[in-house]
């Protein structure tokens, strides 16, 4: 007999039988929660249903369900197993091993199921398994293997790690991570609060973790953190997260403290041959990465320390740009193809760098990307192109949309809509004369929740474009199911027009498609009058590029403007 032919009070009374306590969470509220969980909680079905568990969370343990919430958002693996610590209605505090699963329900339904394991009573499964002499073994061994403090492995556990993946991998890489602050505090306040602290670090160096990784105590305030997928890419990940994690504060019942974190990285078999020489290396790059002042981390190796120094340089550049208001935003036409009308412009983003001049975002976007400063760069973005719209307005210009381009990060940040619908409202500009250019990778890449917001911006009044398309890997599916006002051809298929009959026959089929779909289409690239020729004949409706004008600075853009009329 299969469980889904079981009646729902089968099913209940099956999870009545379980030793777990088992709760049911739809919109991160309590929908179900059997006698277990009722237990202990110390709370009834009355008062437990329609709760957010979230709030039966200890402070001890908010920041960790909080992050593994952020990073499920993102799309992220997290780890499904955890422990965190309760608090009951009594204010008991339940030390517990918190499993759970989400998944869609057939109405479309975010739920999770998840169970928790008291696990408070730990002395006492000692005592227990002190009984036998095999018992007594595996004790010894767990306090010779793992810290105390934290529960992680200790600096024996992590060294025998280390060799094991030696033996199985082409490459692996120990980041060292270590913090200053602590002493100050335990000479201040007390052992304790500093005991406290770096409990928490534990549990956040847990968060970042995947689950093939290693992060273990290997003395003090020194982690190790062990990597055997991806190495490079993998550190540089880590690098950035931990960095960003670890700016946030420290909040105990004294206070409110920060702690500098450093990461010394070491890489074998490039940088050592055993697995001694893996952790003192990596020790050794912690030692220098604290005495190099505003970066906060160091590889064993200097060619490596170039590379991955030329990216965190861009990124502390970038900062400064931000901070100094270096940025500026070019226009590009956009010109009705049958009477070259103008008809809106693509806001693009330039870099002023002193003593360097003006940078394309092919050569900085992506490292901003890989932080979250394209957040701030981005909003920088809606606001000036949200007034250019007003200016262009003021100058008696009504039937025009400027586009802007918005990232995979702006959409995973969740508040896009309500950002940009605040600069239109402070701004006095109606949301008709804005066009969100969003490629399609970033779509497809996140599905469900690009598609709440699309639907968001579609009903503030925004026209929405899909940029690039055909040079991601294109599903067609998802112009059925998003509305959309216009396609982007990519310039790559435009420049090749009028070339081999199987190029315009490519740009035939996307106007073909676009037309039954109800799309306009919008032509990046165009160089020549040939290709404006070609385009016009194949019914497509706007053209953009170095035929009609190359971006402009905003002042050159509305002398262009000015000129054009005339």
């Amino acid at each position: 007999m299969r469980i889904e032919n079981c009646s729902p009070a089968i099913i209940r009374g099956l999870i009545t039988q379980l030793q777990d306590a088992i709760y049911v969470l739809t919109d991160h509220k309590v929908i179900y929660a059997n006698e277990k969980m009722l237990a202990l909680l110390e709370t009834t079905e009355a008062e437990l249903e329609g709760e957010l568990l979230l709030s039966f969370v200890d402070d001890e343990s908010r920041d960790i369900v909080e992050e593994r919430y952020r990073r499920r958002v993102r799309g992220e693996f997290v780890p499904n197993e955890y422990n965190i610590v309760m608090r009951t209605t009594s204010g008991k505090r339940k030390y517990v091993r918190n499993h759970v699963a989400a998944f869609t329900d057939e109405d479309g339904t975010q739920v999770v199921i998840g169970s928790m394991k008291d696990i408070t009573d730990v002395e006492v499964v000692k005592r227990d398994l002190a009984a036998s002499q095999q018992q007594q073994e595996e004790m010894r061994f767990i306090d010779a293997n793992y810290d105390k403090l934290t529960g992680l492995g200790n600096r024996v556990n992590l060294l025998n790690q280390i060799k094991l993946e030696m033996r199985s991998r082409d490459e692996i890489a120990l980041l060292n991570v270590g913090f200053t602050g602590i002493r100050e505090i335990n000479d201040n306040v007390g052992y304790n609060v500093g005991d406290h602290l770096i409990k928490s670090m534990a549990r956040r160096l847990r968060t970042v973790i995947d689950e093939s990784e290693i992060v273990a105590r290997v003395t003090g305030v020194q982690f190790g953190i062990l990597v055997n997928l991806h190495v490079y890419e993998r550190v540089n990940e880590l690098i950035e997260e931990i960095s960003r994690l670890f700016k946030r504060s420290f909040v105990t019942q004294h206070g409110k403290y920060y702690l500098n974190v450093y990461i010394g990285i070491s890489i074998y078999p490039s940088d050592a041959t055993d697995e001694f020489e893996v952790l003192s290396h990596a020790h050794s790059a912690l030692t220098h990465a604290k005495s190099e002042g505003p970066l906060n981390w160091a590889f064993f190796d200097e060619a490596l320390n170039v590379r991955a120094g030329t990216r965190l340089q861009m990124q502390a550049d970038l900062r400064d740009a931000i901070k100094n208001e270096e940025f500026e935003l070019f226009y590009q036409p956009k010109l009705s193809t049958v009477d070259q009308k103008f008809v809106g412009a693509e806001a693009l983003i330039r870099w002023n760098k002193p003593g360097v001049g003006y940078i394309a975002p092919d050569l900085f976007i992506k490292h901003a990307e890989l932080s979250d400063l394209i957040l701030p760069i981005g909003n920088w973005v809606m606001r000036e192109a949200c007034q250019q719209a007003k200016n262009l307005r003021e100058l008696g210009y009504d039937d025009f949309a400027i586009g802007i381009n918005i990232s995979a990060k702006q959409f995973a940040a969740g508040d896009l809509c309500e950002t940009l619908k605040t600069t239109l409202s402070l701004l006095k500009v109606p949301a008709r004369y804005i066009d969100l250019e969003v490629t399609e990778t970033v779509y497809l890449d996140m599905k469900e929740g690009v598609s709440d917001q699309i639907n968001e911006l579609r009903a503030l009044g925004v026209s929405l474009s899909i940029d690039d398309f055909g040079t991601g890997y294109s599903s067609l599916s998802y112009l059925q199911s998003l509305t959309f006002d216009a396609l982007k051809i990519d310039q790559t298929f435009v420049s090749k027009l009028p070339g081999q009959p199987s190029d315009l026959n490519l740009v035939k089929a996307i106007l073909n498609m676009s037309k039954a779909l109800s799309l306009k289409v919008v032509a990046e690239g165009v160089e020549t009058e040939e290709q404006l020729r070609i385009l016009k004949e194949e019914g497509c409706d706007i053209c953009q590029g170095y035929y009609f004008s190359r971006p402009l600075p905003a002042s050159d853009f509305l002398t262009w403007l000015k000129e054009h009329d005339n």
